[in-house]
């Protein structure tokens, strides 16, 4: 048992090491990420949101007017409505092709939303994108600000690293002798330092575990498609023999 433990323990260091980094970064945006909407709502309430005022204007006027409002040779490609509190968003985005940066932002040539008055065809405001702080938290999130290819490999790599790291520190984690287990469910808070940070660490680890797993097991299926097809077909097996 010895000897796994200190396989482990060599396992969970470099592991932590190599991909601790990414997962912190990939792990912070997502607490952001996921409230994204709510948030870009919050701050932008002067665009995003208007005041309902008898029939929305017919969509070409609204979108005469808001090309109106970018240069020339930025085209709109996407619209979206929503319901009538909320301004409508005519979208132009390109694909800088010839670029030969690694950084996602190279690879966009424009990325910009125009929010308009559906009921005035007054245009409220114009976000770029290409800059803008939450689609930047994003792009963070997804691809660590590479390009799509390689940034989607570094952090899906970093999920199944998560996962050994996770098991690797369950088996650190597991007591000698059954009898300590109790020591190990708790942390000796007048320690010295060393102790009392290996209590913490290895302690609140082990309460964390369950959820790092729906995590991790969450991520894989977004990562990987031989993941999702293994994972969802299963469920369907085991729905079909129980229900």
């Amino acid at each position: 048992m010895k000897k796994i433990k200190k396989i482990a323990a060599l396992i969970h260091l470099w592991l932590g090491l190599i991909s601790g980094i990414v997962i912190t970064i990939v792990a912070f945006t997502c607490c952001i990420y996921a409230f994204e909407e709510e948030l870009f709502n919050f701050f932008h309430q002067d665009i995003v949101y208007t005041k309902a005022a008898g029939k929305p204007l017919p969509l070409y006027i609204l979108e005469e007017k808001a090309q109106k409002a970018l240069p020339v040779d930025e085209k709109f490609n996407r619209v979206e409505v929503k319901s009538d509190q909320y301004a409508y968003i005519f979208s132009a985005s390109k694909a800088n092709k010839k670029a030969k940066s690694i950084f996602y932002l190279g690879q966009v040539a424009y990325n910009k939303d125009v929010y308009i008055d559906q009921f005035s065809s007054k245009v409220l405001g114009i976000i770029d994108l290409k800059h803008e702080f939450f689609s930047i938290v994003r792009l963070i999130h997804q691809y660590l600000l590479f390009k799509k290819p390689i940034g989607s490999f570094i952090v899906e790599s970093s999920v199944p690293l998560f996962l050994i790291i996770i098991i690797t520190g369950f088996i650190i984690w597991l007591p000698n002798k059954l009898k300590n287990i109790r020591q190990r469910l708790t942390v000796k808070w007048n320690a010295r330092f060393k102790r009392l940070n290996w209590d913490l660490h290895s302690t609140f680890g082990f309460y964390v575990i369950p959820f790092a797993l729906v995590i991790v097991i969450t991520g894989l299926i977004w990562s990987f498609k031989w993941w999702d097809w293994a994972f969802t077909s299963h469920l369907a097996q085991l729905k079909s023999r129980f229900c």
